[in-house]
């Protein structure tokens, strides 16, 4: 894969984003954790510590770069793991890199947590795909030994895809780029069978899960049908290359936009059964929060009848540890990861709301919610 030329124009637009010196443009985000990993790898057993809250396809590019995964409980109030629970693990395990993620736009401080895995020689990613504060960009007192950024949809820069690994570390950045200009890709096309087949089984599995409602479910079937999705090669176009420069530029606006919007959610939707999830100062990625004791099958219909209404409603990845087999994983309690994937609800933020808009969201999700009630 013949990488992208980092020309002044791109690397200027970086620089807005990033402190570090070193970038590497990506056609998949989740691909730099691949290869980031994949040339730490050795012969010997390694773990990575990451959040069990997380995209599938974070798991896969662990898992096909030949680590084993040690995942780590989320906190109730804004879906992060904060650094305290990653320095537990690594005073209790042995750790050997750490994914530290900024989760639904909530920022997460390292808070010595840098300092602690260059002791350790611990090599620290840090997960910023649904975080990007370009205000405060020089206040950073600790740079991750390798951040990466997505531009996927929906995400704080959307370019529709790609994105951006940053280090100081020159040499690291050379390897990097030796590595990805040999590395033997596959065509979109030759793997369409395998992301057909993963989508089809993911919802099967789900329906599944809705039926059941039962506390554990472990498929690693489903991860093996998406482990060669790591191998897709997507190019960094020079269209592509426009895009993130562009959005780069807009997203000042987009910050605003966003956290205005949140905001109004704050003040205009009115349910006491939403649980805010997001912390002071966030910078939503959606407005997102939860339902406390629902269920998959609760919030399954909740959210269809929201959608029937004419208004976007996510939710969110299974627990990411159902993808592991319980004997390669190091914890399969995780319950705060499990019950806010059931409990989450995630509303846009990104379009021009206004007060007639959430006076139809308030009516329809409290009726959902009453009669929800009622039939338990």
């Amino acid at each position: 894969m013949s990488l992208v030329v980092m020309d002044e124009d791109l690397y200027q637009s970086i620089s807005k984003i990033s402190s570090h010196a070193y970038f590497m443009p990506v056609g998949r985000a989740a691909w730099a954790i691949f290869a980031s990993l994949k040339i730490h790898n050795t012969d010997k057993k390694q773990v990575i510590a990451m959040p069990s809250f997380i995209c599938q396809s974070v798991v896969a590019a662990a898992v096909a770069a030949g680590w084993e995964i040690m995942f780590l409980d989320i906190n109730l109030n804004n879906a992060n793991v904060n650094s305290d629970e990653y320095l537990r693990a690594i005073q209790k395990h042995k750790i050997d890199a750490v994914l530290f993620v900024h989760l639904l736009g909530n920022k997460n401080e390292l808070n010595g947590l840098q300092n602690e895995c260059r002791k350790n020689g611990i090599l620290l990613i840090e997960d910023s795909a649904q975080f990007c504060d370009q205000q405060h960009i020089d206040s950073y007192t600790e740079l991750s030994y390798i951040k990466i950024f997505s531009f996927g949809y929906s995400k704080p820069i959307d370019a529709g895809g790609g994105g951006i690994l940053c280090t100081d570390d020159k040499s690291l950045m050379e390897e990097l780029k030796h590595f990805s200009n040999a590395y033997d890709f596959k065509s979109k096309s030759s793997l369409e069978d395998n992301a057909i087949s993963f989508k089809d089984k993911f919802y099967e599995l789900k329906d599944l899960i809705i039926d059941n409602e039962k506390e554990k479910f472990h498929f690693p079937e489903l991860l093996e049908i998406y482990l060669p999705l790591v191998d897709i090669q997507v190019p960094f176009s020079d269209s592509l290359k426009a895009k993130v420069i562009h959005g780069i530029s807009q997203l000042e606006k987009k910050i605003r936009i966003r956290t205005e919007n949140w905001e109004k959610y704050k003040k205009f939707l009115n349910c006491d059964s939403l649980i805010p999830l997001h912390d002071k100062g966030s910078i939503p990625w959606r407005a997102s929060y939860r339902i406390e004791g629902m269920d998959y099958s609760s919030q399954n219909e909740i959210s269809n009848s929201i959608r029937a209404n004419g208004f976007d409603v996510s939710n969110w990845y299974l627990p990411a540890h159902w993808y592991i087999d319980p004997k390669d994983s190091a914890d399969l309690k995780l319950q705060n990861t499990v019950k806010l994937s059931k409990e989450i609800i995630q509303f846009w933020v990104d379009r021009e709301l206004n007060i007639s808009h959430f006076n139809s969201l308030n009516n329809i999700i409290n009726r959902l919610i009453d009669e929800e009630k009622q039939g338990n």
